[in-house]
């Protein structure tokens, strides 16, 4: 099966999986985030799997990885913006994560 076809397979399936936040190649880092969106923003959390969602779409079928990054830090503050304290403050590192981080993944999946 191509890559694509497994991807679009994924992306169908995920509201199967949608108690999970799975986002980003790092499964470290995505347990991080579903964590602290689960005990702090739990009403979050499938805005915030969507977001995820979208961001690694757009990385999949190549779109300019800045392009891809903006949207999903204008999503998370689109998530944010609704609450305030911790929650913003998620929103707003999660954004800086993919900022300082989806540049190497992008490039590392180039194909």
């Amino acid at each position: 099966m191509s890559r694509l076809a497994v991807v679009a397979l994924a992306i169908t399936l995920l509201p199967l999986s949608s108690s999970r936040l799975l986002c980003g190649v790092d499964l470290l880092m995505s347990n991080s985030m579903e964590v602290s969106i689960k005990l702090d923003c739990p009403a979050q959390l499938e805005q915030h799997q969507q977001c995820c969602t979208n961001h690694g779409a757009c990385y999949i079928f190549r779109k300019p990885y800045q392009e891809c990054d903006q949207t999903y830090c204008e999503c998370v503050h689109e998530i944010a913006g609704k609450s305030e304290g911790v929650c913003q403050m998620h929103g707003e590192n999660f954004c800086n994560i993919v900022k300082d981080t989806g540049r190497n993944v992008y490039d590392l999946h180039a194909m």
